[in-house]
């Protein structure tokens, strides 16, 4: 075999680094020059050609096929590298029959990434039959005896997966761990392997592997995502989102209940978005004295969807400002025993506005008011009639007392009958404003 360029001395390497020239001229007369020596049949020629119609240079061009040109000469010319990346690039081609000979040829040669790729494609049946226990005995061979980090990966990939070989989170950590030196080898390498290291680990501490040297998933999984991991990234805002769910939902336990008309009550909300909305109305004819009279009553009816598909209805005044397609926090009040209640408050988790809607707490839920605080609450009212009564009939000082005394009680009567609803009321919007942006995703 040939070697113009080695034969050529020092002078010869300075052909391949004309090929990264920025001046079309220059770049392009370096490739002619290595056009001409690979053709000859020099290797190093064909694996810079290669190398440049892979990745591109300032002045040339990516170049599939010429890439492919040179990779299948450079194999023909003896690198074992190449004829893996041949097999590579007809694997993309989905010419797998070629790719399964040239992965073949070049796992004899003992390169790493071609028994990776043999092994997935002896485990899918890409031009072969599929032979999943020889694939996964070569990985592991190949893991034990040659380190092979790409082996590794696949492996750890499918013992978490758990096709083939049923799951074992301790299995992959326990492989990728054994090679920790040699991932840390080629960290500042191929970062995008590197990224898929510390994953699969995250991933296997997650699903129950013990983890040593103090490592554990989250710091794993950052470091995976700061590496441009997108697995790790979406499984980082996954937990960030359930954590913040977990804060947000005890914030609103600790908000959500109150008393009010003598009872206990609790507030819930569901989160949806308006699909339609459309006005109802209802005529009442009476009449007084022999006159008749017609009376309308107009409301709008919401029809607001969830994200699980799930529909409700609320109903509104036909002036409340309502906009379809934007999401809604609806809150609803019942009793704190039970798990139904009214709406109380629609909030637009886009602008922060508001709009209550029609119904009345109190008398939607009678029966879990205090009739007592009402009775009382009328029994004051007349005491404070009676006794005004007293004092101006008799000018009595002890009667005028016995009036404000009865007055003040009436008005506590009348506030503890109310109690805390206008407030709770206050607190939920305040809830909603604070998380508007969580609960709309």
């Amino acid at each position: 075999m040939t070697n113009a360029l080695e034969q050529a001395g020092p002078g010869a390497q300075a052909i391949i680094e004309q090929l990264s020239s920025e001046m079309p001229q220059q770049a392009a007369a370096a490739e002619a020059a290595l056009v001409r020596l690979a053709d000859a049949g020099d290797l190093d020629a064909c694996e810079a050609l290669a190398s440049a119609y892979s990745t591109g240079r300032p002045a040339l061009a990516r170049n599939a096929i010429k890439e492919y040109r040179y990779t299948a000469r450079a194999a023909e010319l003896g690198s074992s590298f190449h004829r893996y990346w041949l097999a590579h690039l007809q694997y993309q081609a989905k010419d797998y029959p070629s790719a399964y000979a040239n992965a073949s040829l070049a796992h004899q040669e003992n390169i790493g990434p071609a028994t990776d790729l043999l092994a997935r494609m002896l485990l899918q049946g890409q031009g072969c039959h599929a032979q999943p226990l020889a694939a996964l005995d070569m990985l592991t061979r190949s893991v034990e005896s040659h380190s092979n980090t790409d082996a590794a990966l696949t492996l750890a990939t499918l013992y978490l997966g758990g096709e083939h070989v049923g799951t074992h989170p301790q299995a992959a950590y326990d492989t990728l761990h054994g090679l920790a030196s040699d991932f840390a080898v080629i960290a500042h390498i191929d970062k995008p392997a590197y990224a898929r290291y510390c994953y699969l680990k995250a991933w296997a501490l997650r699903g129950g592997a013990q983890g040593q040297d103090g490592e554990t998933w989250l710091p794993l999984c950052e470091k995976a995502a700061s590496l441009g991991h997108a697995d790790a990234k979406a499984s980082l805002s996954a937990q960030h989102r359930q954590d913040a769910g977990r804060q947000r939902e005890a914030q609103w336990e600790g908000l959500q209940h109150f008393t009010a008309f003598g009872g206990r009550w609790m507030m819930f909300y569901r989160v949806a978005r308006l699909a339609e909305k459309h006005e109802k109305s209802h005529q009442h004819v009476g009449s007084i004295n022999g006159n008749v009279y017609t009376t309308t009553s107009r409301w709008n009816v919401l029809v607001l969807a969830e994200r699980d598909g799930s529909r409700f209805e609320v109903k509104v005044p036909p002036k409340a400002r309502v906009v379809p397609q934007r999401d809604y926090a609806v809150l609803f009040i019942g009793p704190a025993t039970g798990t139904v209640g009214v709406p109380r408050l629609i909030y637009d988790l886009g602008t922060g506005e508001s709009v209550e809607p029609t119904g009345d707490l109190a008398s939607g839920y009678s029966d879990e008011s205090s009739k007592a605080l009402k009775v009382f609450s009328v029994l004051a009212w007349f005491g404070v009639v009676a006794a005004l009564g007293v004092s101006f009939g008799k000018s009595s000082g002890l009667a005028l007392l016995a009036a404000i005394g009865l007055g003040v009680a009436a008005v506590k009567l009348r506030s503890a009958y109310g109690g805390q609803h206008d407030e709770a009321l206050e607190r939920a919007r305040a809830f909603f404003k604070e998380h508007a942006k969580d609960l709309a995703r």
